[in-house]
């Protein structure tokens, strides 16, 4: 028999483990005696054999459980009448705000902005990728930079009129502080706007000190009453809580905020929590927060504070979406994570103000990262593409052995790419830590489950 290598296993009381196979799912409570350190003991499971084979934890072989990865990884990828190409549009690299934790810092003094007479060129671009992809569904993304700065109004009107014309729905990734000088331009085309998400840090004390513009001065007031006008003319608004040490504490006030707004309770608008990250490990590790510690925060607040859960915990969880979807803790169940995001299956591509087609947002700028160019003419570059499409956690032995693979999807492609192609690992370090916390925190409320079987 082959024991399965996609376990964890946790102590619970010094008598019973909960054992959580991240290939299938399976959660278990077994006795402590059926262990050898922190791995099952295959000279004494004989008794549990049959229910550890049903639920995955023993296969016939090592090719048995590798066939099963490999199936499980081909049926998780999106087929292409299932998959969105996302292509992002940044009108200019330049922006009004100067946020502490802005990850574009490769473009943060590149002023560069979309020449109109190279927007025939990004068309042509979309046209050819979306020729090679028919059946996907396709959308766009205005981005930047800052998308909505006054002198990118043309461009935008173009990129509105083409979404229009191809029937692509059109997100808008902004800050929300010239909201309302687009406000007409955005009511001209309000059937092609799908979404417009904009960032709300915390009440104005807190949001100030971390999303202020060049000179210092903050932009809450300017964007609350920017969301205020966006709302009442019915666009779908995505606000967005960039969550660190520095804000957590705040969150509570933020969502009376909302609600006295009753905003909470508009149909058009989405709240939700994403974690400050640091890919490029610039940002001290000291005032990020770990998806476990976030995640029980609001999970153990919410039971005091209800207003809490207006927070949709979804982008927080990157690493630990399937585990807290199997417990119920989502409103849906989550799949594991056999790749690291849509750039993975080829379905973004970001056309940059410099003119070259990147597979990622934080890529933006760097053109030695670029996986081809639209401007002075269009070409996709093959083997930078073959870094970033097809890459699973099959494409690293480390990561296909790995015990929690499944979940972290073989880890940050951009990561990887500046780290020389390898696993960094204070990464890897840092998924199971939250694995682990998680599972500790939650494990007294686990034994009382009745879906968790104990064999």
């Amino acid at each position: 028999m082959h024991l399965c290598q996609h376990i964890v296993a946790r102590d619970l009381d010094g008598e019973n483990r909960l054992v959580y196979n991240t290939l299938t799912g399976a959660v278990d409570i077994l006795p402590t005696h059926f262990f050898k350190d922190q791995t099952l003991n295959l000279d004494k499971i004989e008794p549990i054999k049959t229910p550890l084979q049903k639920r995955g934890y023993l296969f016939s072989s090592k090719t048995d459980e590798n066939l099963l990865l490999k199936s499980m990884v081909r049926s998780y990828l999106p087929s292409q009448e299932n998959k969105v190409i996302n292509f992002m549009i940044c009108p200019t690299y330049s922006c009004n705000l100067a946020c502490p934790y802005c990850f574009e810092e490769s473009v943060k003094d590149n002023h560069s902005s979309l020449k109109e007479k190279d927007f025939d060129k990004l068309i042509r671009a979309i046209l050819s990728i979306s020729k090679q992809n028919q059946q996907a569904k396709k959308a766009i993304i205005l981005f930047g930079g800052e998308p909505l700065l006054p002198n990118c109004k043309q461009v935008v009107e173009k990129v509105l009129k083409l979404a229009l014309k191809l029937n692509f729905p059109v997100g808008i990734i902004t800050n929300g502080t010239t909201l309302d000088i687009y406000r007409e331009l955005l009511l001209k085309y309000h059937e092609a706007v799908r979404m417009i998400q904009v960032t709300i840090d915390g009440p104005q004390k807190i949001h100030d000190s971390r999303r202020y513009y060049k000179g210092g001065r903050g932009s809450f007031n300017k964007i609350m009453g920017n969301l205020s006008l966006l709302i009442d003319d019915g666009f779908n608004i995505a606000l967005r809580v960039n969550v660190d040490q520095n804000n957590l504490d705040s969150i509570l006030a933020l969502s009376r905020l909302f609600k006295s707004l009753n905003w909470h309770k508009n149909k058009n608008v989405f709240i939700h929590l994403a974690r400050v990250s640091s890919h490029n490990k610039k940002t001290p590790s000291c005032h990020l927060i770990s998806e476990d510690k976030l995640i029980t925060f609001i999970k153990e607040k919410s039971k005091t504070y209800p207003e809490l859960k207006m927070f949709d915990l979804t982008k927080a969880k990157k690493v630990l979406g399937h585990i807290t979807s199997v417990f119920g803790d989502s409103k849906k169940l989550n799949s594991p994570s056999f790749y690291s995001c849509e750039a993975n299956y080829g379905g973004f591509y970001l056309f940059g103000a410099d003119g070259f087609i990147y597979a990622c947002p934080e890529a933006m700028g760097k053109k030695d990262m670029a996986i081809g160019e639209f401007s002075p003419q269009y070409r996709l570059f093959e083997d930078k593409i073959s870094l970033w499409q097809g890459r699973t956690i099959l494409s690293n032995k480390q990561c296909s052995l790995c015990n929690v693979g499944p979940l972290c999807g073989g880890g940050c492609t951009y990561e990887v790419i500046l780290n020389n192609n390898r696993i960094n690992p204070s990464t890897c370090k840092e998924v199971k830590e939250a694995i682990n916390n998680y599972l500790d925190k939650t494990a007294k409320e686990w034994l009382k489950k009745k879906e968790v079987a104990k064999v």
